[in-house]
């Protein structure tokens, strides 16, 4: 009659190796002096109420990346500031002498910037700019118009509100239409 042993270990179902244990625990027997390792306990983040594990300086993924790309207080999430602050952040040197104010931060693929509104939805910075330095919403219908052609720009002087036709007189009357341009022209 051939009784195995198993190993010593709870919940360990292996066959006996040496000293009452398991190949892989008598392994670590060895090499730490007891058979079962304690868990490793993973530091969560630092910052309040975040459960992450931790990456790098005491913080997670999340709250790494947001240093590193802003630098400041990782917890201070970037939504929670006004929009007008928000929209300031992002706008490059300029427009003291009636020239562009460009938008620095996301853009849509033809080249309007975008920001993340209160309620959560996407804005046409533009749109936003106008709103601000007029006090009031854009009217159902109308369009925010750039008299500088810079999808980007975003300085009141330069937008005007106007319908789909007075934007596509615009780039008539400007030589931007389709049908207008030279073939090969750089």
């Amino acid at each position: 009659m051939d009784v195995t042993r198993t190993c010593s270990v709870e919940e360990c179902d292996r066959s006996h190796e040496a000293r009452g244990f398991c190949p892989m625990h008598y392994k670590r027997f060895m090499a730490h002096g007891t058979p079962t390792l304690p868990k490793r306990v993973k530091p969560s983040c630092s910052v309040n109420g975040c459960e992450l594990t931790v990456r790098a300086r005491g913080w997670c993924s999340k709250h790494y990346k947001r240093w590193q790309y802003r630098g400041g207080d990782p917890a201070e999430h970037m939504h929670h500031r006004p929009l007008v602050e928000r929209l300031t952040r992002r706008l490059a040197a300029g427009g003291k002498d009636g020239s562009c104010l460009e938008w620095t931060g996301a853009r849509h693929w033809k080249g309007y910037g975008q920001i993340g509104t209160e309620d959560g939805s996407l804005a046409y910075v533009h749109r936003v700019a106008w709103e601000l330095a007029h006090s009031q919403s854009v009217p159902d219908g109308m369009f925010v118009c750039h008299h500088c052609d810079n999808p980007p720009c975003c300085n009141p002087e330069h937008l005007f509100l106007g319908t789909a036709m007075d934007n596509t007189q615009d780039m008539v009357r400007k030589g931007r239409a389709p049908w207008q341009r030279t073939r090969g022209a750089a």
